[in-house]
């Protein structure tokens, strides 16, 4: 799935944003939210929408909410550097 953001990447800002319109699905924006935000050039709408997705992913009792909540607060972390 990396390889698909990098790709978009490569291709420029249009690409990310054709591929970005993926995070209205919920089965795709729960992997591709995480990965626009580490791989992609992104705007500071679409890194939005994507902590958005992460957030709502970070409710609950699962592990995987659990690494969620790690991921929110590292990629905070460093955005606020």
């Amino acid at each position: 799935m990396y390889q698909l953001v990098q790709a978009a990447n490569d291709k420029g800002t249009e690409a990310v944003a054709e591929l970005a319109s993926l995070l209205n699905e919920p089965e795709c924006a729960k992997w591709l939210a995480h990965q626009l935000v580490e791989k992609a050039a992104i705007t500071k709408e679409i890194k939005n929408k994507c902590f958005a997705v992460v957030e709502t992913l970070a409710k609950g009792e699962s592990a995987e909410a659990l690494g969620d909540r790690i991921w929110l607060k590292e990629n905070r972390d460093h955005e606020n550097r």
